[in-house]
């Protein structure tokens, strides 16, 4: 099936798009290139990386930094709303740019070594790509004057940007966004020995920290800076009113959905209420198809803000790929980890924080219920999320100053 899936890609980018759409696509960069040039404040405090302009992941965070700073968001930036946002001053939109096609990877699809072959492809688009965003940034950031890069720990598009910044003396400190991980080789990195990123990144917690320098020799044991969570959740216990037996199975868009979904089949055939917790960046109608639970959608309940009063009638939390799993750790609620082929994680299991349910306990289900809930758990909030706001974290950083990895 991942041969026949690298074929297809292949085939789609194999086809010719049209002379009149690859003009348009360039004189579009080429728009969005002068604009840059003219348009941002080239003066304030924080360059700001997100996703876009809509990233749930920081848009309290965007909030919170305003209240303090200058702040010029770098960001991708759709082209629904390049118009509204061209003159903005506060925005720094990042170039859109194609992958160059290399038509000699292209071959006949019945190559043994076509998936290598692809990879190879893949892995120069990248580069090409990062070397070009990585020029047309440093031209730009020349004629900047800014404190701090700062952005989401990301590990795939950010590093033009950090480059860039750090060639011309801003420095840069990044923010947890995700899960670090055992299994998550994005950060963990076994085997690297030289790694150029962030200056120093914050993590949420105490327990993040200590994860990364348990699983990662890359990292010395003043990279990275504990703060706080990039969320606000109220950790307001409050008593269960209702008698029904409440899961709460939060979204995932990377996981293997359809197993979850007949895990919530059998855990709705065995009585129990099932509720879901959407994605605020998606349509709800797609993340609820995704589990094929087509015949079962009069059942299960749909919450887009965990209250506490909410929380107060849900007894377990059930999930296999999502941070929330994490988030939601203080409200003492039994966390399942539900198997899958996907065990990024089984962190959770590991270190006592969450059960593993397999297909196998789904007979007793009931039985693992009820002792699932007689457990009293106490879990120190502090721990997954300290006390340090973010924008008091940055002043203390550039007040003190970098501490290289």
């Amino acid at each position: 099936k991942f041969d026949n899936l690298i074929q297809i890609i292949l085939a789609s980018q194999g086809k010719d798009k049209g002379i009149f759409k690859k003009l348009i696509r360039k004189m579009y960069g080429y728009i969005i290139q002068i604009r840059n040039t003219f348009v941002p404040n080239k003066q304030g405090d924080l360059l700001f990386f997100r996703y876009g302009l809509d990233d749930f992941r920081t848009e309290e965070l965007l909030e919170q930094l305003e209240n303090k700073y200058k702040v010029l968001q770098v960001t991708g930036v759709s082209y629904k709303k390049v118009i509204s946002n061209f003159f903005n001053r506060s925005v720094y939109i990042l170039p859109l740019v194609q992958p160059s096609k290399n038509n000699s990877v292209l071959l006949n699809h019945d190559d043994t070594d076509l998936v290598f072959k692809y990879a190879i492809f893949f892995a120069e688009s990248v580069v090409n790509t990062h070397r070009y965003n990585y020029g047309v940034n440093l031209a730009n950031f020349k004629h900047f004057e800014y404190k701090l890069f700062f952005g989401l720990d990301d590990a795939n598009t950010v590093y033009p940007l950090i480059y860039a910044a750090q060639d011309v003396g801003i420095k840069t400190l990044g923010f947890q966004h995700g899960v670090y991980a055992r299994r998550h080789e994005a950060y963990v990195m076994q085997g690297i020995e030289k790694y150029r990123w962030y200056d120093n990144v914050l993590v949420w917690g105490k327990y993040w920290k200590s994860n990364l320098l348990k699983n990662s020799r890359l990292y010395s044991s003043t990279y990275h800076i504990v703060s706080t969570n990039k969320h606000y959740y109220d950790y307001k216990y409050l008593p269960k009113k209702g008698k029904n037996k409440v899961i709460l199975i939060p979204y995932e868009f990377l996981s293997d959905s359809i197993k979850v979904g007949e895990y919530v089949k059998t855990f709705i055939k065995a009585g129990f209420k099932i509720l879901f917790k959407p994605r605020t960046d998606e349509l709800l109608q797609l993340q609820l198809k995704a589990y094929f639970l087509d015949e079962f959608k009069d059942k299960i309940e749909v919450v887009n803000v965990l209250t506490p009063e909410i929380m107060a009638e849900i007894d377990i939390i059930a999930g296999t790929q999502t941070t929330l799993l994490f988030d939601l750790l203080p409200y003492n609620k039994p966390i399942w980890i539900l198997e899958t082929s996907f065990r990024l994680m089984y962190d959770m299991v590991e270190d006592g924080f969450a059960r593993l349910i397999t297909e196998g306990d789904m007979q007793r289900i009931d039985e693992i219920f009820e002792e699932e809930i007689s457990k009293e758990k106490m879990i120190n909030p502090e721990y997954f999320s300290g006390r340090i706001p973010v924008v008091d974290a940055i002043a203390n950083y550039l007040d003190v100053g970098v501490s290289i990895k």
